[in-house]
């Protein structure tokens, strides 16, 4: 059975974005400093190309998060 992927994005304060992913409990993967939104939806439509491929739910985390996006 595959793991969910749970996904977040991240406003830093210097106007830059963060896309923090959790792949089930256990692998975080983050890219950092997306100039807009458009680019971390871009990279978010990548991830649930290839997590759905392989069966794994991809939903986004309303979860409010610490500076590093990882709580």
């Amino acid at each position: 059975m595959a793991h969910r992927v749970t996904y977040r994005v991240v406003d830093r304060s210097d106007g830059c974005f963060d896309l923090i992913v959790l792949l089930g409990t256990r692998s975080v993967y983050a890219r950092r400093g997306f100039k807009t939104l458009a680019e971390v939806e871009e990279n978010v439509g990548t991830v649930r190309a290839l997590m759905e491929a392989c069966g794994a739910p991809v939903v986004r985390s309303d979860v409010p998060t610490d500076k590093t996006g990882l709580n």
